[in-house]
C-alpha cells in the first residue's frame, strides 16, 4: 500500500504555528498511478482504470503487488489527477527499486 498525500501547490500565507505544507487534502477522484521501468522509460502499469489512486479515513493510496515485477530493476511512479477538464502530470522523480 502506497500512500499519496494531496496538496496545495501555492498555499495562502497565512501566520500561524502550523507549516502549511503539512496539511493534506484529498486528490480527485480522477486521480490514476503510472508505474515505468527507470532505465528503458518502459510504461509496466499505464493510467488507466486499473490504476485509479483510492481513498480512505487516513487519505489517498493505491496498491501495487510487487510480486509481479523483475528483481533488481528501478521504477519510476508519476500521478495524473484531473480537475475541470485539465488533466495534471505529477513527476517528482519518485523511484524504487526491488532486491
Amino acid at each position: 500500500k502506497i500512500r499519496v498525500k494531496g496538496r496545495e501547490l501555492y498555499p495562502m500565507k497565512v501566520y500561524s504555528n502550523t507549516f502549511a505544507y503539512e496539511t493534506s487534502n484529498y486528490l480527485p477522484i480522477t486521480s490514476y498511478y503510472q508505474l515505468e521501468d527507470y532505465i528503458t522509460n518502459e510504461v509496466i502499469i499505464p493510467f488507466g482504470d486499473y490504476s485509479k489512486i483510492s481513498c480512505d479515513d487516513n487519505g489517498n493510496y493505491f496498491i501495487l503487488d510487487l510480486n509481479s515485477l523483475p528483481i533488481n530493476r528501478t521504477y519510476k511512479l508519476k500521478i495524473k489527477v484531473g480537475q475541470n477538464g485539465i488533466e495534471y502530470i505529477i513527476n517528482d522523480k519518485s523511484t524504487f527499486e526491488i532486491v
